[in-house]
């Protein structure tokens, strides 16, 4: 078989592999690193693999048309050229430059590229770099491995420039390792195809990086993706699911670390208890009910939420865990106090609250079960009066 049928067959087949990995790109579910740099990128290389493909095939006597044929060689070279262009900016996109060096960089990119198209540009009149004679042979011309010098110059900065952060950013090392790693596969096979200039060697090497970069960003993606749907199901696990607030599950495991650590800061431990959720969910059904423990999480979160954790510890039962001392908390409870009877204006539903804490300054021997234990008292204390003042109102109504 002759040997230019091969090349064009192993450019063909490059190209359907570059194209299922473009496709799986398109399609996987861990898209969290998976960017439009990268499609792009791959995009240039099908369109190199085919052109490559058909350059073969050229060779071969297959496709016998000079104009063609030179038409063919000139999208040649400005696909590679491109491809190169492209990979460069996804390198500079991997890697997270930023700043000076992403705009010394980009400008050096668009040198190179700008050097490639006027050299093209050129070759019609001058020859300099290749030709194809009257019988539709390929001849290379004076300068004709400069257009290839300036395809491996984008590698070879790259490396430079990877091994320069691989030394600086010690954090980031692993990325610039895989940058190096990439441009020296294209940079090998880029050389090989000039010295052996019978076998698809670019296009290989466009295949090989493909499905390494592919193989990169799907790990870490997966690896992205699997963190965060442990985060996720961890966070379910200390959520309550109506309010959102942290659970009694959430709190036992705060509490036990602060029992365990002696943690020593000054806190505050709320109690808190909703009236009257019983007869909600009685008189007006069991939405409403959870309208009225959403509408008492929001308040809570509103005048709370920036000392501390709320945690919902049962039904209608509340412990707040505030970073606070006994000087804050007049503030805190005026202003609680004073939203509780507007929160009827702003929600249309009345809302009811019985509250109790307790400050490690105000009981500086108590432990923290303790504490919450006197909050708990404090505020059955209140809710005790409150439904004692709800009969005494109900009473006088009746009279």
């Amino acid at each position: 078989m002759n040997i230019n049928i091969v090349y064009a067959i192993t450019a063909f087949v490059n190209m359907i592999q570059i194209m299922m990995i473009l496709n799986r790109v398109r399609t996987t579910e861990y898209q969290e690193t998976i960017d439009r740099p990268l499609c792009k990128m791959l995009t240039f290389f099908i369109l190199f693999c085919g052109v490559d493909c058909l350059w073969g095939f050229f060779d071969a006597g297959m496709i016998i048309s000079k104009p063609g044929y030179t038409v063919m060689l000139y999208c040649y070279h400005l696909v590679v050229a491109l491809s190169a262009f492209l990979w460069f900016y996804y390198a500079l996109t991997y890697i997270g430059v930023k700043g000076k060096a992403r705009r010394l960089l980009s400008g050096i990119r668009w040198f190179l590229l700008g050097v490639q198209v006027i050299a093209l540009c050129y070759n019609p009149v001058s020859h300099a770099c290749f030709w194809v004679d009257a019988s539709g042979t390929f001849h290379k011309g004076n300068f004709g491995g400069a257009l290839y010098l300036s395809q491996y110059a984008y590698y070879v900065i790259l490396l430079l420039y990877g091994l320069y952060g691989w030394k600086k950013y010690r954090r980031r090392r692993k990325t610039y390792l895989e940058v190096m790693m990439f441009s020296m596969i294209l940079l090998i096979f880029g050389v090989a195809q000039y010295v052996f200039f019978d076998v698809a060697m670019y296009s290989f090497g466009f295949a090989l990086t493909s499905l390494a970069i592919f193989s990169f960003n799907t790990t870490v993606a997966r690896e992205y993706y699997l963190k965060k749907k442990a985060e996720k199901l961890q966070e379910d696990v200390y959520r309550d699911a109506l309010t959102g607030l942290l659970n009694r599950k959430a709190y036992e495991v705060d509490i036990k670390s602060i029992c365990e650590q002696h943690d020593s800061r000054k806190r505050v431990y709320m109690s808190m208890d909703l009236n009257g959720l019983k007869e909600v969910n009685d008189c007006q059904g069991h939405e409403a009910g959870d309208t009225y423990l959403k509408n008492a999480t929001a308040f809570m979160k509103n005048t709370l939420g920036e000392y501390g954790k709320i945690y919902r510890t049962g039904g209608d039962e509340f412990v707040a865990i505030l970073l606070a001392e006994e000087a804050d908390m007049k503030s805190i409870e005026e202003d609680f106090d004073r939203m509780i009877n507007s929160w009827d204006v702003i929600t249309g539903q009345k809302l009811s609250i019985s509250y109790g804490y307790a400050s490690v300054e105000e009981f500086p021997e108590f432990t923290p079960l303790e504490l919450i234990d006197k909050a708990d008292k404090r505020m059955y204390e209140k809710k005790a009066e409150f439904y004692k003042n709800k009969k005494e109102d109900r009473r006088r109504n009746r009279e």
